[in-house]
């Protein structure tokens, strides 16, 4: 868990890529973007959210 959202009753959660898949940060373009995110609620539904990031702030920043 990376973070928590008690209001929306949902947790961030970060998941390392494969060495082998390593792609570009689709925020800043950095080539060694390694984690990929997504948002679980209390209710066990899980959202990915699409692409892969370099850190939590370039998740945040794309998704606005």
């Amino acid at each position: 868990m990376v973070a928590r959202d008690c209001f929306a009753r949902s947790e961030l959660l970060r998941q390392l890529v494969v060495q082998g898949s390593r792609g570009v940060c689709r925020w800043c373009g950095t080539p060694a973007a390694r984690f990929r995110y997504g948002v679980e609620s209390d209710g066990g539904s899980f959202y990915p959210i699409a692409g892969e990031f370099c850190s939590k702030g370039c998740m945040e920043s794309f998704n606005g």
